[in-house]
């Protein structure tokens, strides 16, 4: 960290990313709205009732630098890219971290961002064995289980992109109980099909296999 401190290097103060726009989305059933209603006031009531933050938890602004050409790890055969990362705390202290690249970095909001995609991904990670089914192997047999794991990927994929098509973007990070309660399920199984149909089955369904 002393080469962060010499006078040459700059320190860039971080602005807040503002939040994502969300579209207007299909209204809710009723039950999913009465239930959702009553979970943000029982925890409003919560945050009421909890005790005032303490200063040393209160992130008052933040500030990065970046150093380029960085070659004092003798293990590593190409210049790195340090970014340094300073928050500071309302009671004056301040928590310092580190992102360490072999690219340039121009924008050093930018780099923040693609390090917290890692927490996205495993997420992703954690829904595919955990709620799909990608780790529940009903047979020994290798051409099984790569069936399984292909059949099952195409599955989660088909349903991000219809997600996204159908702007419901936000649901992309929930799990499929999630999904199936703030969606209506048939009109996601009908549209699901009918996509199927217009990407995998160009041609015609000459066996009616997917019609209603």
């Amino acid at each position: 960290m002393s080469l962060f401190q010499l006078p040459e290097v700059d320190w860039v103060c971080l602005k807040e990313s503002e939040g994502e726009i969300k579209e207007t989305v299909r209204p809710r059933p009723e039950p999913i709205v009465g239930h959702e209603k009553k979970r943000q006031e029982k925890v409003w009531k919560i945050k009421k009732e909890k005790p005032a933050i303490p200063p040393e938890d209160i992130l008052v602004y933040r500030e990065a630098a970046v150093i380029d050409q960085f070659r004092s790890w003798s293990s590593c055969t190409v210049p790195m890219t340090v970014v340094a990362n300073k928050e500071i705390y309302a009671d004056g202290h301040e928590r310092i971290w580190l992102l360490i690249d072999t690219k340039d970095v121009k924008d050093l909001q930018e780099a923040r961002k693609q390090y917290h995609l890692r927490i996205a991904i495993e997420e992703r990670y954690r829904q595919i064995k955990c709620f799909s089914d990608l780790t529940k192997f009903t047979s020994r047999a290798f051409s099984m289980v790569v069936n399984q794991v292909i059949f099952t990927m195409l599955a989660y994929n088909l349903l991000q992109l219809h997600l996204l098509g159908e702007k419901r973007k936000e649901l992309n990070q929930k799990t499929l109980p999630h999904i199936r309660q703030s969606y209506q399920w048939r009109d996601l199984r009908i549209t699901i099909r009918s996509f199927i149909i217009r990407t995998i089955m160009p041609c015609s369904d000459p066996l009616g296999l997917f019609s209603s």
